[in-house]
């Protein structure tokens, strides 16, 4: 056992097996890896700032959120590589350059609520706000914590528990108000509601957009069972798996296939064959903040274009083995 270097909070250490540095799990909360050079230069010296440290903590959180593991270096290099996919390297130099993002804390408390809300029978069920919650949307101290849910309670938005509107109500600030705001002790209100469906009319659908080669690079059509394969794993998940050449349409493609990523709750992007339009596709969805999950056959791994092999690809065997694989990424990581 030991401490997270960004977060002084108790964590789980090891060497790595597949390179110099070592593996930092603070278990429910973060997983990252760090090179012996980074911990040199900074964590032993006591180097860095409160605000890199934690800037590198909320960036190593939301890159797990998403399926990743970041390996923090003292500048990008590339023979900081690893034969595991999930691996993204990050530098604590460019860190050290960033400034904290405040705008829209309010808004994404409002989408995490109603993301939370969302799985519940009754929208208007409490929920809590965790700590990892509060660090992936760049709250970082306890008093801006009470500061913005009072804002968002006294607008409305917001309703609280008795409990905890009375403690906000006595306006003493105390970490007995934070532990209450962590439980089960925070909802939407009906105007909380109206602005989540105003921000996000995608937030709820459940279509599914596959992005996917016709045909292959000698322009042989690509069997149906392959599309028949993501499909299923799709419905079988409980969404709506959508592809362009399946629906009526009367404007251009491009068009059609912009509207039908917008109308999506996530992507899948199978780039075997590596064509264009799935990469445009993929990339034009990641500009949109919406999930892509990336497929790729074993036997074309090495053809993939070097910008996207630091992603956490599923890469798949047979139509069998891209059925279990997709379900669980699926399941795994789309709310």
């Amino acid at each position: 056992m030991g401490k997270c270097y960004f977060s002084n909070l108790d964590a789980k250490i090891s060497d790595l097996t597949d390179g110099d540095g070592v593996s930092v799990i603070v278990s429910g909360f973060v997983d990252y890896r760090i090179t012996s050079e980074a911990v040199g230069s900074y964590m032993e010296e006591h180097s860095l700032s409160e605000k890199v440290k934690l800037l590198c903590l909320q960036e190593s959180i939301k890159l797990n959120s998403e399926g990743l593991i970041a390996l923090w270096t003292v500048q990008n290099q590339e023979n900081q590589t690893s034969k595991n996919y999930k691996i993204v390297n990050r530098s604590i130099e460019d860190f050290k350059k960033r400034n904290v993002d405040h705008k829209d804390k309010d808004i994404k408390i409002i989408q995490l609520l109603g993301n939370k809300l969302s799985s519940k029978i009754n929208p208007f069920e409490y929920v809590g706000i965790s700590l990892r919650e509060r660090y992936l949307i760049g709250i970082f101290d306890k008093t801006e914590f009470f500061k913005r849910i009072e804002y968002l309670f006294i607008e409305k938005l917001i309703l609280l528990s008795v409990e905890a509107e009375l403690r906000i109500k006595e306006r003493r600030f105390t970490d007995l108000i934070i532990s209450t705001l962590e439980q089960e002790s925070i909802t939407l209100s009906v105007k909380g509601w109206d602005l989540v469906h105003s921000m996000n009319n995608t937030q709820f659908s459940k279509n599914v957009f596959i992005a996917m080669a016709f045909t292959d690079n000698n322009k042989i059509k690509i069997p149906a069972d392959l599309r028949d394969t993501i499909k299923k794993a799709i419905e079988e998940c409980g969404w709506k798996p959508i592809i362009v050449d399946e629906v009526h349409y009367n404007d251009g493609v491009v068009d059609r296939i912009i509207s039908l990523i917008n109308e999506s709750k996530f992507i899948i992007a199978e780039l075997t064959h590596h064509k264009q339009g799935v990469y445009y596709e993929a990339g034009y969805a990641k500009g949109r903040n919406l999930p892509v999950i990336h497929l790729v056959n074993e036997n074309d791994l090495n053809n993939s274009h070097f910008d996207i092999k630091h992603l956490n690809l599923v890469v798949w065997k047979t139509h069998e083995d891209l059925l279990t694989k997709l379900k669980n990424r699926i399941k795994a990581t789309i709310i």
